[in-house]
């Protein structure tokens, strides 16, 4: 498809938009996919990603501009790389990012709803999140681990793919690899063990499936928590300079 664009724009770029807006279409209204970076309320901030999924959510974004998308780690979903060619560097500087991101910290409030149920059950599962952190690779009642994969449009054999794998420790939560028209590949976080399927022009539907699944009841995760959003806020003010 972007071949028929010729040279007017970074192929990259139309690539990226081809797979955004084909899973934007699919996906719940309750997910949004952007270009951009990551943020925690520590004050690390992640390399470029190609597509962030993530929940609309009522969390503030003060470090986001229109042009430079800066998404809190708490409301992410997941994050894609999209390769016109996927290469051994390309595969290692994704796990690279992954790993970075990984060291990431997510804070959630329990909402009152989320309260009164524990309280009248006496589970009380919403202590586990005041003033705790998650990983990204981590889950925990209802939160997920932020999952990662590469999307590429052409590909290397499946042997070589492999190779890679048992040479570079992939992390945990990064989960499939999807050679559009060719073969996907998904890992089973348990066990580590990656799964390769001939299953050629059904890549896309078969990827679209696996995502679509993962985020549903997404549009229930605010009932129950919400972004511990006054670290954002004691971290901004931070930067702003104190008046005599």
């Amino acid at each position: 498809m972007s071949s028929a664009y010729g040279h007017r724009g970074s192929k990259g770029s139309i690539r990226e938009d081809l797979i955004s807006d084909a899973l934007q279409s699919i996906v719940n209204d309750y997910v949004m996919l952007c270009k951009g970076e990551i943020c925690d309320s520590n004050g690390l901030r992640s390399p470029e990603f190609d597509i962030i999924a993530y929940h609309k959510s009522s969390a503030v974004k003060l470090f986001s501009t229109p042009k430079n998308k800066v998404i809190p780690i708490e409301t992410v979903l997941a994050i894609l790389e999209v390769k016109s060619i996927l290469n051994r560097d390309g595969f290692v500087k994704f796990n690279d990012d992954l790993s970075c991101l990984n060291t990431f910290d997510r804070f959630y409030e329990p909402t009152t709803l989320y309260k009164h149920q524990g309280d009248l059950t006496g589970q009380k599962e919403y202590e586990k999140f005041i003033g705790h952190s998650i990983k990204p690779f981590q889950k925990l009642h209802g939160i997920s681990p932020v999952i990662g994969g590469i999307v590429c449009f052409e590909s290397p054999q499946t042997e070589t793919v492999k190779e890679w794998i048992k040479d570079v420790p992939t992390e945990s939560n990064f989960i499939f690899i999807v050679a559009l028209n060719e073969w996907i590949a998904s890992c089973n976080p348990e066990n580590k063990t990656w799964r390769f399927a001939p299953i050629g022009p059904d890549c896309f539907a078969s990827f679209a499936y696996l995502i679509t699944g993962l985020f549903q009841r997404t549009n229930e995760r605010e009932l129950h928590l919400s972004v511990d959003s006054n670290r954002y806020f004691e971290l901004a003010a931070k930067d702003v300079p104190k008046i005599d």
